[in-house]
């Protein structure tokens, strides 16, 4: 509306000049046209030199109002390209507030996408955690899959150090993993896989998301996935998403039973974990 209201005026201010400069064209022949009658009668031959001398005037004026007329026609042109300039302006910005807008919906429809993918394969982890029961022991399934592991190898940590031997993580969580394989093997996979699918999404806020993943973790599969993160089958790939994502960051120090494993990541992987990090520094000290 605002638009129209511009161009209305712009269309009205020069009509002023314009009439202006018909009066004088109008006048300029008015005299023009007497002069040729008082040429042509005879009886106004006797006035021909004094009305020649008023016609002299007219001529410098018609030639004056000639170059006024030129220099009008040129500030007209200015006045037109100063409007079309504005008019440029006003488009661009519309331009660009329709690409913002169009960015915007891009991000949201991405967004959508990603977030409807992830949640459905989130919910496919969590049934498939629902699902998981220890082979010839179908009283223990679900999380009690992990919390029996978990303690397994709390157990065979306490045992090597009342023997004396060695309190390593590595040959005791080799061993326990071997033998739960099919339980622990599917799972690991199918976690690593939805961390990596929000590390290489474009959206925004990755921790987010992988806040998400971390919250239904127990601190039993936490404890396991501690370990799992420095073997062979996630060292290379895994363990540094865990560390970007500060994975341990709610992992309690009590379910920590091989120190050692902690000193094998960088501090970002507990995040604010005072106590873990603590421990941490003073092993590699």
């Amino acid at each position: 509306m605002m638009h129209q209201e511009n161009s209305e005026e712009a269309d009205i201010g020069p009509l002023p000049q314009v009439r202006l400069v018909i009066i004088a064209v109008v006048t300029i022949l008015i005299l023009w046209t007497l002069n040729l009658i008082i040429g042509l009668v005879p009886q106004f031959s006797a006035a021909r030199g004094t009305f020649g001398d008023v016609f002299g005037v007219s001529n410098s004026l018609f030639s004056g109002l000639a170059l006024a007329g030129v220099i009008y026609a040129i500030l007209l042109q200015r006045s037109e390209i100063r409007l079309a300039k504005e008019e440029l302006k006003r488009t661009k910005k519309i331009f660009e507030e329709q690409s913002a807008s169009l960015s915007l919906q891009n991000r949201e429809t991405k967004k959508q996408i990603f977030e409807n993918t992830f949640f459905q394969i989130l919910r496919v982890f969590t049934d498939l955690t629902s699902n998981l029961d220890l082979v010839g022991r179908n009283e223990i399934h679900g999380k009690d899959v992990f919390r029996t592991i978990s303690n397994e190898l709390s157990s065979k940590a306490m045992s090597n150090r009342q023997n004396n031997r060695s309190s390593e993580y590595g040959p005791v969580f080799n061993q326990v993993y071997l033998k739960h394989q099919d339980d622990l093997g599917h799972y690991f996979r199918v976690l690593y896989n939805i961390v990596k699918f929000v590390d290489r999404s474009e959206i925004d806020d990755k921790k987010f998301y992988t806040n998400i993943v971390r919250a239904q973790l127990s601190n039993a599969e936490l404890h396991l996935l501690l370990y799992n993160g420095l073997s062979s089958n996630g060292a290379e790939k895994f363990k540094p998403l865990l560390e970007t994502y500060a994975f341990f960051d709610n992992l309690p120090l009590r379910y920590i039973k091989f120190e050692d494993a902690v000193a094998q990541y960088s501090e970002n992987a507990f995040g604010d974990n005072a106590e873990v990090i603590k421990l941490r520094n003073k092993i590699i000290k």
